[in-house]
């Protein structure tokens, strides 16, 4: 493969991404291990790729044999139709909508 840039990659796991920052041009990760180590503000130093993925939206998975449990069904509806926990998401990826999809609002 070329390179004729001689660009050099280091692949680091997640929660180490805020660590090496400093030494490096750029950066790439997912936005929960950035916003929670508070290492940049969203709104001047994180480039938004704009790629939208539903495999790493929130999501509420059960095992088969309870999809139809009522409680388990009364939970999701009062999870997903609660104020607080759009509030608390919202300021868990600091206020900035694009770093995170409810499936469950999407069409």
């Amino acid at each position: 493969m070329d390179n004729p840039k001689k660009l050099r990659f280091v692949e680091v796991e997640g929660p180490q991404l805020v660590r090496i920052t400093p030494d490096v041009d750029i950066a790439q990760g997912y936005p929960h291990f950035i916003v929670a180590a508070k290492a940049f503000d969203p709104s001047s130093g994180l480039a938004y790729s704009g790629i939208e993925d539903a495999q790493f939206a929130i999501q509420f998975v059960v095992r088969q044999d309870r999809v139809s449990d009522p409680v388990v069904q009364r939970f999701v509806r009062l999870y997903q139709n609660s104020p607080a926990v759009k509030s608390e998401t919202r300021r868990a990826f600091a206020n900035d909508d694009r770093l995170y999809t409810l499936a469950w609002t999407r069409s």
